[in-house]
């Protein structure tokens, strides 16, 4: 183990000492500075050997507790100082890239130790897609909802799947850059609509997904289309729209009047709505 001056050696002043006297010494020794090192490396990229710069340098203890850290410059070099005497562990990280594994070092005070590192860029694709899974009716979060991503509809294999946790929450990684379709599922639930997700580069995609239950409402919605003659429109195309707790219009349902300018929708969940409608008039090519 290393041995380090904890307190400062310390010189009594001279005295003269006979044969038979005795003398009495003390000293009150004074307790040194604590002694502090620092760390000190580069980080390249073990593909093509060039320096990689805001590369995360962190510093912990044995047990895993933080310590410090810092950010490699563009040369790819990075110090942290002012380190303690005793045994941590550095690791580096970043985006796109492997974790690399820890090295562990010892400081003795005073000391400037160099370790360097190499960093192996990730072949995974490093897509994401997250979000909520709720409630159609109500709003509530919905747990254990199958979440699945399917690359291609008409041979739906090589899909992912996740599962929403107890708030609800999913999320699917190591996506590859396509376009592929989200489906949502849950006992007691309708299975959600398609929702087809292009994503590339990277990227975070947040996609929330309400499901509709089973149970079968019998709320009605009806009335008519007229002009500002007050005359029936028919054909008119109609939707209802239900908004959510944060105000969002989703629709529902799309209808369209008979020859009376008449529209019904039926089943409708309990909630606050909206109707839409309009009429498309066809004009003929001259």
């Amino acid at each position: 183990m290393p041995i380090v001056d904890d307190y400062l050696l310390k010189r009594s002043s001279t005295f003269p000492l006979g044969a038979t006297e005795e003398n009495r010494t003390d000293l009150t020794l004074t307790q040194s500075a604590p002694q502090t090192g620092r760390v000190r490396g580069r980080v390249t990229n073990s593909v093509s050997g060039l320096p990689v710069a805001d590369v995360i340098v962190k510093l912990r203890t044995q047990s895993g507790d933080p310590v410090d850290h810092t950010q490699t410059n563009p040369a790819g070099n990075y110090i942290i100082e002012n380190i303690a005497i005793g045994t941590y562990t550095i690791n580096i990280a970043l985006q796109g890239f492997a974790m690399s594994e820890g090295q562990t070092f010892s400081i003795i005070g005073g000391q400037t130790l160099d370790i360097n590192f190499t960093i192996t860029p990730l072949t995974v694709p490093l897509n994401t897609i997250y979000g909520i899974v709720s409630n159609l009716a109500t709003g509530a979060t919905i747990d254990d909802a199958t979440i699945g991503l399917i690359p291609d509809l008409s041979t739906p294999t090589n899909f992912s799947v996740a599962k929403s946790n107890s708030n609800g929450e999913y999320l699917i990684d190591r996506i590859p850059d396509s376009t592929q379709t989200l489906l949502a599922s849950k006992g007691g639930f309708y299975t959600s609509s398609f929702i087809p997700i292009t994503i590339s580069g990277g990227s975070v995609i947040n996609t929330n997904v309400s499901l509709q239950p089973y149970s079968l409402p019998q709320a009605t919605i009806n009335g008519f289309i007229v002009n500002q003659s007050g005359a029936p429109i028919a054909n008119a195309c109609v939707g209802l729209y239900l908004i959510n707790l944060n105000g969002t219009e989703s629709l529902q349902q799309v209808t369209f009047t008979d020859a009376n300018g008449f529209y019904i929708f039926g089943r409708a969940v309990a909630g606050t709505y909206v109707v839409k409608a309009k009429f498309d008039k066809v004009v003929a090519a001259s």
